[in-house]
């Protein structure tokens, strides 16, 4: 054991009993941040408060004299004012648990981000439950989900960026604005008959086969129609579009 420091270890050890110890996010100030936030020598991103050194704007002393943040909704104090509250918020905002995402001073990650994205959504989301057997050419394993979603809360269901058609369309192009009939899923929602992340069956689909177009179509009707008496072994598929087409009934 040490049995003399020298003035630097007294200076240092000086600053940190004045701050009453370095905060987590979750507030225990008897271990640092965590280790991907703050170890980078150059951040990539940092807070505006902190860069400016405007500790007291998030910070206060409690009774023991323990510098800690004000509150959950600190944040609100200058990221809410005029802010419009979204239809479907993501649980951890509409909470006030920014700090389950974010690190409120530094980070290696852009937007503060505790760690790479996938990683911080992974820890609450798992999509690899649903099966990665044919995995959505855009999703990686190390996926970027705010590719299509919003972390904080969008109008739309799932919190998608856009309504499922129009965002899909960003990267698919279904030549609709070409095609004169269009499939009514397709104005609507891409998942009605596809999965987002992955699926156990070609391009996606949420059944196989004839059986998606039956939970729309039934079955009987469809036979009962002249054009399928003669089908015979015929799929939906090998003679109408899923998407869109230029002949009635969406024939190709």
């Amino acid at each position: 054991m040490c049995q003399r420091l020298s003035p630097a270890c007294l200076v240092v050890l000086g600053v940190f009993a004045s701050c009453g110890g370095v905060q987590r996010p979750d507030g225990d100030p008897a271990r640092p941040p965590s280790k991907p936030s703050t170890t980078s020598a150059a951040p990539r991103s940092i807070h505006k408060a902190f860069a400016e050194k405007k500790c007291k704007a998030c910070h206060t002393k409690d009774e023991s004299g323990r510098t800690v943040p004000v509150g959950d909704r600190v944040c609100d104090t200058c990221h809410a004012p005029g802010r419009i509250v979204p239809k479907h918020a993501h649980a951890p905002v509409a909470d006030g648990q920014c700090r389950m995402c974010h690190h409120p001073h530094r980070a290696s990650e852009a937007h503060l981000l505790l760690k790479p994205a996938h990683e911080v959504c992974g820890r609450c989301h798992d999509v690899k439950a649903e099966g990665w057997d044919r995995r959505h050419r855009t999703l990686p394993l190390e996926v970027d989900c705010t590719k299509c979603h919003s972390g904080h809360g969008t109008p739309h269901p799932g919190f998608l960026h856009t309504m499922s058609a129009a965002l899909c369309s960003t990267c698919h192009d279904i030549d609709l604005g070409r095609r004169r009939y269009v499939h009514g899923p397709v104005t609507e929602s891409c998942g009605t008959c596809h999965t987002s992340h992955s699926s156990t069956v070609r391009f996606h689909l949420a059944r196989p086969g004839d059986a998606l177009c039956a939970d729309c179509h039934a079955k009987d009707e469809m036979a009962r129609l002249p054009r399928h008496k003669d089908a015979g072994a015929k799929t939906c598929l090998d003679c109408h579009h899923p998407h869109a087409s230029n002949r009635p009934g969406l024939m190709r």
